[in-house]
């Protein structure tokens, strides 16, 4: 089903990266957390061969009457003109889909392997976990090129606080802060072990771009994790 939402406001969550968000007031347009949607410009002002149509997660918890998405800006048609539009403008959104939802078995922790804007869906499912109170054991390691370029890295240190089974594990691949003690570089087998006690015991989750997606389920299943305690979705040129 095709929803017609206006677009609400638009501002920047890292370096080159934007959060868009749309008002769905008055629609019965419910998602749950980690999933995404298909979203169409209208008669952008702009377009190219790639087209007028993209797919982005959902980076709010559900039932807030709005949906918001957050992208790395590129120099697209698609990308100039969610930069450019009017605010009200209408933009056509397809019904959720994707299965990178929350594992309901609750004695199993969650891991989340995430690389730059790969960190969308768990910013769903983390909002939504804080909204309702949730005690879910939750271990995430997020790698970015640097601190600039983290989206939410403020709200994730901030949920850290507030959610007692969170802990967030940042890790910078170029440049980190003055007198960084935290981990650097990709994500990778030592440093899974060093968080996760029994990464049997835990439901593994990556989302970024494909090459990275790739090794880190080359890497979990190194570990001896079966197939059914992983989920994956990559990005690829978003």
């Amino acid at each position: 089903m095709d929803y017609l939402f206006p677009l609400t406001d638009r501002q920047e969550v890292a370096d080159q990266t934007m959060e868009f968000t749309f008002d769905t007031t008055g629609s019965e347009y419910n998602f749950k957390p980690g999933q995404h949607a298909d979203y169409t410009l209208i008669d952008p002002p702009q377009t190219d061969a790639e087209g007028d149509l993209r797919t982005f997660s959902f980076v709010n918890a559900p039932g807030e009457g709005r949906i918001k998405f957050a992208t790395r800006m590129r120099d697209t048609a698609f990308k100039n003109s969610l930069k450019t539009i009017p605010l009200a403008t209408i933009v056509k959104v397809k019904d959720p889909a994707g299965r990178m939802t929350l594992h309901k078995d609750e004695d199993k922790g969650a891991v989340f392997l995430v690389g730059g804007i790969g960190i969308t869906p768990f910013m769903s499912i983390l909002r939504e976990v804080a909204a309702t109170g949730q005690n879910r054991k939750i271990t995430l390691i997020y790698s970015n090129k640097n601190e600039a370029s983290a989206a939410y890295y403020q709200e994730l240190h901030q949920l850290e606080t507030d959610l007692p089974n969170f802990e967030f594990i940042p890790s910078f691949t170029n440049d980190h802060p003055v007198g960084w003690q935290g981990e650097t570089g990709r994500i990778v087998e030592a440093m899974i072990k060093k968080y996760v006690d029994d990464p049997l015991e835990a439901v593994f989750y990556t989302a970024g771009p494909p090459g990275m997606v790739s090794a880190i389920i080359k890497t979990i299943e190194g570990l001896g994790v079966p197939d059914e305690q992983i989920r994956s979705e990559d990005f690829d040129g978003y």
